[in-house]
């Protein structure tokens, strides 16, 4: 069990100071600022005419007091420190435009930037005419309709606040290529990470090589058929679940491997020189699991495991009100359960960085950050 003394007393403190910080603005502030043009605003200067009225979805930053449109390459990645507008307008049966409008806070979100995205998200509802109210969204607590409009994913949180300037930009995260040994352990198979070399690769077994556009299944000359069509409904539903359908999914046999597939592998089109041997041991076992419940004490934090019955981790065994850890050494997992609140799902950040470094793992270790609503096929 792991304690972090005083974490709800460093909290409150945190939020002390910002208040007292807020109080010691001088009077001429962004209230005053929103005040004197409030009458004068115009909307339809502010918002393009096209905005809410076909199908489609906006999103706009605060910036100097206005919305400023961010390009359709960035939705869904949000500074912490930020606030922003949401518009998504989805077309009814009966030809009409239903509107959702939302504003979200970033939890270092100064508050004339918070107050500015309310007042513009009823602007918007105002200009557009939309009978829909305003909906309020924070930073590790958003809704399951929020995350709904970027295809039900993880959103991306970035450290701080974009300047007024716009000199710094963020691009799409890249990918990382990953392999995966494939396991049969009863009907079902494991998918065990390996480093992508070809000293991973075994005659003897199947592997997924995820390189993001394109999900390969490499079998070994000893490979069984059997365990390679598992490991391709596992890159099919990697493909429907987690690609949207975009991936596309290839299947070689040692020794006819395509040039593209060593492309993705190692760089080259040229097969590596290394032969391929039988190196897993016969006895090989697939890393344990661990799974986690975070949970706030009295001033600390604390991370007692759950038992995994046989060793398996199942879905039931996860509350809606509850954020889970699942260690596997090589990949770490945190679930926030739909109904779990901001302060535990802020503990589960704090705690899964924290078990990340606690011990020795591979150079290729990822944490994951899941979600109830749309868990990763990995999980």
């Amino acid at each position: 069990m792991t304690k972090i003394a005083g974490a709800s007393a460093a909290l409150k403190e945190r939020e002390d100071e910002e208040q007292q910080k807020l109080a010691a603005r001088s009077a001429v502030n962004w209230k005053a600022n929103l005040d004197k043009q409030r009458k004068q605003l115009d909307y339809s200067d502010i918002f393009d005419e096209d905005v809410g009225q076909d199908e489609g979805l906006w999103v706009w930053e605060i910036e100097n007091f206005y919305p400023s449109l961010v390009d359709e390459a960035f939705h869904g990645q949000f500074y912490d420190a930020d606030a922003y507008l949401v518009l998504k307008a989805t077309k009814e049966l009966s030809g009409s435009i239903r509107h959702e409008i939302y504003y979200w806070l970033g939890e270092k979100a100064t508050l004339d930037k918070g107050m500015c995205a309310a007042v513009h998200a009823v602007g918007l509802r105002n200009h557009l005419n939309a009978s829909c109210r305003t909906i309020r969204e924070e930073m590790n607590d958003e809704s399951e309709e929020f995350l709904d409009l970027f295809g039900g994913e993880e959103i991306v949180y970035i450290e701080g606040a974009r300047t007024t300037t716009g000199f710094f930009t963020v691009e799409k995260p890249v990918h990382i290529t990953r392999l995966y040994r494939a396991s049969v352990n009863g009907t079902a198979v494991e998918m065990e990470p390996v480093p992508v070399a070809i000293e991973s690769l075994d005659p003897r077994y199947c592997f997924l090589l995820d390189a993001g556009d394109t999900l390969w299944i490499w079998s070994g000359t000893k490979a069984r058929i059997t365990v390679a069509n598992k490991a391709r409904l596992f890159a099919e539903r990697l493909n429907k679940r987690d690609r949207k359908g975009h991936a596309a999914i290839e299947t070689c046999k040692d020794p006819k491997v395509p040039e593209e597939f060593w492309i993705a592998f190692c760089g080259s089109p040229n097969r590596p020189e290394e032969a391929i041997v039988e190196h897993v041991p016969e006895n090989f076992v697939p890393e344990r699991k661990r799974l986690y419940q975070v949970n706030i004490g009295m001033g600390f934090l604390e991370l007692p495991q759950v038992d995994l019955p046989k060793g398996v981790a199942k879905q039931e065994l996860l509350n809606t009100k509850c954020v889970y850890i699942l260690d596997c050494t090589s990949d770490i997992f945190l679930w926030t359960g739909k109904k779990a609140n901001r302060l535990l799902k802020m503990a589960g950040q704090k705690m899964v960085t924290e078990l990340h470094e606690m011990i020795e793992r591979p150079d290729y270790t990822q944490v994951s950050r899941e979600t109830e609503v749309s868990p990763s096929v990995c999980l």
